[in-house]
């Protein structure tokens, strides 16, 4: 098959899949706006592809009227998807305008420089305005583009890396909360903008293949969980400041009566068998404010949230794989009676305090005696 041609069904599937996707996104049963926000990325990227195929048929004439759109597209890409990242990960902006003032600035420029071109007669001004056009085009997709995708991918990367730890100090479990699939996005956008800078500087059909089969990819990955992710609730004022930190006394006569109220209260109400427990929930049962609870959690114990409560679960785990009377039970039950939500969540729970798996556990220690 002629590489100019499979190299246009590869494009063409892409975006389909775009399209297709972004409406199942849009019409999803499950309404929220991080949803719509990526089925509008996936139309943008879609709209990326359109236009490529466009100028790979031919229709430069068409391509330079929808120029303008193009720069707009091209610009909000990097402002969306920091936008749909900060959504997912539960943080709530309303000024959605303000972070695509360069791409509007960059179509009203060029509609201008667009009329000014129609309505002058004089051909030196006119060829300055195309010069000038070409220039302004030329900056917003360089320059431009690549220092505002650098400074939103990196939003990206400190908002994906706030959410981590700040999950780990809320839930004590990460199963549907940790979004580990975001870094794969960023990463994913990482070589959509990479590919649209070579594929279109190296002329070897070759790389046109892997951009497109990898943004085929790409859609998919990205399309399937944005259509499975809710929005994370968060909690406020997990995380304190380091001047408020040093202000904490950990020895006062309020943090030791915490320290014991809450270990007295793990180890008789066996708060740490609920699966879905939160920091939330933990500190108002101890009538505490969750930062004073994720401190002493965090300094004392010298652990995050998450991590104090599996080394409940995993005691727990201990005890009913030692016991004879559960060996009936599989591992995720007895994982599932310890209070971890999913199998695998148990495995990797278990492993990393243990050094072993539970079934490597269950044969050294039961399979020996």
């Amino acid at each position: 098959m002629d590489s100019f041609y499979l190299t246009n069904i590869l494009s063409g599937t892409a975006l389909c899949a775009c399209l297709i996707f972004s409406g199942l996104i849009y019409f999803s049963k499950i309404k929220n706006g991080s949803q719509k926000l990526f089925s509008f990325f996936l139309l943008l990227i879609g709209s990326v592809l359109f236009y490529f195929l466009l100028l790979d048929f031919g229709r430069d004439d068409i391509g330079i009227i929808l120029l303008p759109f193009f720069m707009v597209v091209v610009l909000s890409l990097g402002p969306l998807l920091w936008f749909y990242v900060k959504n997912v990960i539960g943080e709530r902006s309303k000024k959605l305008t303000n972070i695509f003032i360069v791409p509007l600035l960059f179509f009203t420029l060029i509609i201008i420089l667009f009329g000014l071109k129609e309505i002058v007669t004089e051909p030196s001004i006119k060829e300055i305005i195309v010069t000038i056009l070409q220039y302004v085009v030329l900056l917003g997709l360089s320059l431009v583009f690549l220092i505002q995708n650098i400074f939103f991918i990196y939003k990206c990367f400190n908002l994906y890396r706030s959410h981590q730890f700040l999950i780990s100090n809320s839930y004590s479990y990460t199963d549907k909360v940790n979004l580990s699939w975001l870094k794969v996005l960023i990463f994913g956008y990482i070589f959509f903008i990479n590919g649209l800078v070579l594929a279109h500087l190296v002329d070897d059909y070759w790389s046109y293949h892997l951009f497109y089969t990898t943004i085929l990819i790409y859609v998919f990955f990205s399309g399937y969980h944005a259509l499975t992710q809710s929005p994370i609730e968060k909690f406020e004022g997990i995380v304190l400041e380091e001047k408020e930190i040093k202000t904490i006394d950990l020895k006062s006569d309020f943090f030791i009566q915490l320290k014991k109220n809450l270990i007295k209260l793990m180890e008789e109400e066996t708060l740490y068998l609920n699966s879905t427990l939160n920091i939330q929930e933990l500190s108002n049962k101890l009538e505490t404010n969750n930062k004073y609870l994720s401190t002493l959690i965090n300094q004392e114990f010298q652990m995050n949230f998450v991590s104090f409560v599996n080394s409940y679960r995993i005691a727990e785990a201990k005890k009913l794989l030692l016991d004879s009377s559960k060996h009936n039970l599989t591992i995720e039950a007895i994982g599932n009676e310890s209070g971890f939500k999913s199998k695998s969540a148990f495995n990797v729970a278990f492993k990393k305090v243990t050094e072993l798996t539970p079934s490597d556990f269950v044969k050294q220690f039961v399979g020996a005696k």
